[in-house]
């Protein structure tokens, strides 16, 4: 017959086997909390998205140089 230990009095080894074996699995549901992003929030990637694509087109004027205002 099997006696009962109590738990605290159990080997390390023992007491992590019994975790493992009462331990669940969340199945399908995923335990990250999801929420819409505020559309008024600052998002650092966007701004650096469409710095990118401001600096692939290039500037307004292809012609000319800053020079003539320095004189």
């Amino acid at each position: 017959m099997k006696t009962n230990t109590p738990y605290r009095k159990l080997s390390k080894k023992q007491r992590r086997a019994l975790d493992r074996r009462n331990r669940n699995d969340w199945g399908a549901i995923n335990p990250v909390t999801r929420r819409p992003e505020r559309s008024d929030a600052y998002d650092r990637t966007r701004e650096n998205r469409r710095w990118h694509a401001d600096v692939q087109k290039g500037p307004a004027d292809q012609g000319g140089s800053f020079l003539p205002f320095c004189a």
